[in-house]
Formats: C-alpha cells, structure tokens, sequence
C-alpha cells in the first residue's frame, strides 16, 4: 500500500521550518499563524478577492479526487480534507490528484513546458545549414 501521509507529513515539517518565526503581535496579543492551511481556506480566499481562478483549480482537483475514489471512499475523503488539525493542504490534494492519475495511466503525467515569455528570442542549437538558407544563396 502506497502511504502518501509520510510525504505530506515531511512537506509540512519542512514548510514550518521553512518559515520560521510565524508570530505577529496585533491588538497587544500574540498569535502565531498557521504554516500549513487547509486548502478550503484558499478556495474561500479566492471567492471573497473574486479570484474564481483559485477557487475552480481546487474544485477541480478535489472533483478529480472524488472521481478517481470509489463511492464509499468519497465521505471519508471529504472529512479527512476538511479538519483543521493535521489539514489537508493545497499542495498535498494536487500531490494526491496526481499519484492518482499516474496510477489509472501506468505511467507519471509528464512535466508541461517552459514557454518563453513575452518577446524573447530565439536559437537553434543546430550548427547544420538550414535548407532554406541553402536554396537562398543557391538562388542569388
């Protein structure tokens, strides 16, 4: 069985150390701020700012999840995703989403490509005459 809570639980260590100090003094009292958050939070986040984008990546991938458990599961799932102690945080429901499309296709959901942004350049790699330069200067 594939235990995907030792991944999730080391990103959330990590990101808590990652942050560090997460105390704030506000009102004259201290709070100390969540490093993980449950990914609920952003998607009422994305809906208070008009932020649609935000909040339809998150349906979208627990629709994914939901889809791809069966009926039993989907309650169970649901509950897990919704606690606020030990949350289910964006990052670990796209991780979930996509372990479990690799396994329904057999093979890892590969990496999208890198476009260049705005007018930037480009070059070949290839030191061969192009073709068409060859047919230019054949031409002249």
């Amino acid at each position: 069985m594939k235990d995907l809570d030792v991944d999730r639980l080391a990103r959330h260590k990590e990101r808590e150390a990652m942050m560090g100090d997460r105390q704030f003094k506000f009102g004259g009292e201290v709070f100390t701020y969540r490093a993980n958050v449950q990914y609920d939070v952003l998607r009422d986040v994305a809906a208070m700012t008009a932020d649609t984008d935000g909040s339809e990546v998150i349906d979208t991938l627990e629709k994914t999840v939901l889809s791809l458990l069966e009926a039993p599961s989907h309650k169970p799932f649901l509950k897990v995703c919704r606690r606020s102690e030990d949350p289910i945080t964006f990052q670990d429901l796209n991780d979930l989403a996509t372990w479990l499309i690799q396994e329904q296709v057999g093979s890892p959901i590969p990496a999208s490509s890198l476009s260049s942004v705005g007018d930037a350049t480009t070059t070949t790699d290839s030191t061969e005459n192009s073709s068409s330069l060859e047919d230019a200067a054949a031409a002249a």
